[in-house]
């Protein structure tokens, strides 16, 4: 059996070691960032429409696939995107409606500007592409 007087150290470590590690910095929680600032690169390129097919389980959503062809050389490895096929989202990270892909003249074969955006700082998601000229 363990002696009552070391359950309760044990216990009161636990309990501070939990408020000492409640707030990190001393703000108000509106001004703390998850994840930290964050900074990206980007490389300018287009965006090569390869497939287009409409989705079975969303009725009127679409799976559009594309291949990114920067302007200029990507150093980062895990960036390097070139003869990959990716999905195409909206903004708010939905598969496009038919309207989306009427509105934009998205097709196959068709190409749009676009930047891939790298990450230098922070933990933030890695990598992602934007469509400047695709309007929602």
């Amino acid at each position: 059996m363990i002696p009552r007087t070391v359950l309760q150290g044990v216990v009161s470590l636990v309990f501070l070691s939990g408020v000492c590690c409640v707030r990190a910095e001393d703000k108000p929680a509106s001004e703390l960032i998850v994840g930290g600032p964050c900074t990206y690169r980007q490389y300018k390129g287009r965006g090569h429409i390869t497939a287009i097919k409409k989705k079975d389980t969303n009725g009127d959503s679409y799976e559009v696939r594309f291949q990114f062809h920067p302007n200029d050389s990507i150093p980062e490895p895990f960036a390097r995107l070139e003869g990959k096929d990716l999905l195409l989202h909206t903004k708010q990270h939905k598969s496009p409606k038919k309207h989306f892909l009427d509105k934009n003249g998205i097709e196959v074969g068709k190409e749009f500007d676009s930047v891939l955006h790298v990450i230098e700082k922070g933990t933030c998601t890695p990598m992602t592409i934007e469509f400047p000229t695709m309007a929602e």
